[in-house]
């Protein structure tokens, strides 16, 4: 089979994502990116990451970011707590063009929902797209790295699921908060890697192992 790998990292979309927002889009670079590499013909799975509040609204306004983009989806499985692999395994099976999407919010929930299906293995190795939106980015990085905010009081880490060799921090709107930045370099010190922080603004992707930044994107390494 040819490889047609491809992986989507970025941070937010333009809008409030936690309310029922009508003026939801993506930014300017996912929405090249996304119409370059998705149509009409595509389904997605969609991983939620609740427990941060709003993520009733986190779907409905990612629809609207789609269809603001001109893509209106084939069919979407909305990934929730009793989704079962096998109805994961049936909705692949059913729907020749699939992607899979990984929801922002929390990150724990997301990984928890990951490893209850087993999908460690499927989301590295799916020969499509995969689009990690923040906790998503967090989660597909080799290492899930957790900077202390308003929503997590303290930072952590655990493996991620590797889909790339890459460590994402979304939601990297200054460089100049020296206490999240002495929390990165701590991190990229324990893992002996470099840390990408992504603006809102910017985009990472790969294709088949080769790496493409859009916009400004910062580098931290301990």
């Amino acid at each position: 089979m040819e490889s047609n790998k491809k992986t989507l990292f970025f941070s937010n979309i333009v809008g409030n994502i936690m309310i029922d927002e009508e003026n939801s889009r993506f930014n300017d670079f996912m929405t090249e990116y996304l119409k370059k590499n998705i149509n009409n013909e595509y389904s997605m799975i969609f991983i939620n990451a609740p427990g941060i509040g709003g993520e009733e609204y986190y779907l409905k306004n990612m629809m609207r970011c789609f269809e603001k983009a001109g893509i209106k989806l084939k069919a979407v499985l909305d990934v929730e707590p009793n989704t079962t692999r096998e109805e994961l395994d049936d909705f692949i099976n059913a729907n020749e063009k699939i992607f899979f999407f990984l929801m922002g919010g929390n990150p724990y929930s997301q990984m928890e929902t990951i490893e209850r299906l087993d999908l460690k293995e499927t989301l590295k190795g799916f020969n499509g797209l995969v689009i990690g939106f923040c906790a998503g980015s967090i989660n597909l990085s080799k290492y899930s790295i957790i900077s202390s905010d308003a929503d997590f009081e303290d930072p952590d880490s655990y493996l991620g699921v590797g889909r790339e060799d890459i460590c994402i921090e979304p939601h990297y709107n200054s460089a100049d908060d020296s206490k999240r930045n002495s929390e990165l370099e701590s991190f990229s010190k324990k893992y002996d890697t470099k840390i990408y922080c992504v603006p809102d603004e910017s985009i990472i992707y790969f294709e088949n192992g080769k790496k493409t930044e859009l916009g400004k994107i910062y580098y931290i390494e301990g």
